[in-house]
């Protein structure tokens, strides 16, 4: 807990949902809108998207590696708010992760793994037990390279909590309408809600 409070005070997290992040929300918007039955708070995006080497080489992977925090931070704030809302004590929720777009020079070239390995670190250290389930869907066979690689870093409450999903709609479809009403859903995650992005701050 003092190491968090700590590190929170040298990073300057209770200013990190102030600060502009706009650019960064329209290129690789998240969405906090999703409720599964039960109302418990979900944050989805396509990860596939962001293109970590560009950003790595360009200069900006202190801003993105940031901008992973960001995200984390709105979701903490999301769960800690559908609970003041709803009356129920939701402690985590989910994150749905796309991985459509994935390639390994994008995504897992060696430039790129320093910020995958604090991707995880900070979530292990500082945002612990806040995801219940973490389901990737569209991952290619190439990915699991990297998810192995980056496992050994999950706790065992973690690594039990990751679902990960091929290509195959059918099935990974059939497994989020399970948990969550299709028109709570946006479309790229099997749904037909339109899927309204969160506002920059």
């Amino acid at each position: 807990m003092f190491q968090t409070i700590e590190w929170r005070n040298e990073t300057k997290m209770d200013n990190i949902l102030q600060e502009d992040w706009s650019s960064w929300i329209r290129k690789y918007p998240i969405s906090l809108n999703i409720r599964d039955f039960e109302g418990r708070p979900t944050m989805s995006t396509v990860i596939g998207r962001i293109d970590f080497r560009k950003h790595v080489l360009n200069g900006k992977k202190d801003e993105l590696d940031r901008y992973i925090l960001y995200c984390y931070e709105r979701s903490l704030y999301n769960i800690h708010h559908v609970s003041k809302l709803s009356g129920k004590e939701f402690v985590d929720g989910y994150l749905l992760l796309n991985l459509f777009g994935y390639t390994p020079q994008r995504h897992a070239c060696l430039a790129c793994m320093p910020s995958w390995v604090k991707l995880i670190q900070n979530y292990e250290r500082h945002y612990p037990q806040s995801v219940t389930r973490i389901i990737m869907i569209n991952t290619p066979k190439i990915f699991q390279q990297l998810f192995q690689i980056l496992k050994p870093l999950l706790t065992p409450h973690t690594a039990k909590a990751v679902r990960v999903y091929d290509v195959n709609k059918e099935e990974w479809k059939r497994e989020l309408l399970r948990i969550f009403p299709e028109n709570n859903l946006p479309p790229e995650f099997g749904g037909s809600r339109p899927n309204p992005r969160i506002r920059a701050k």
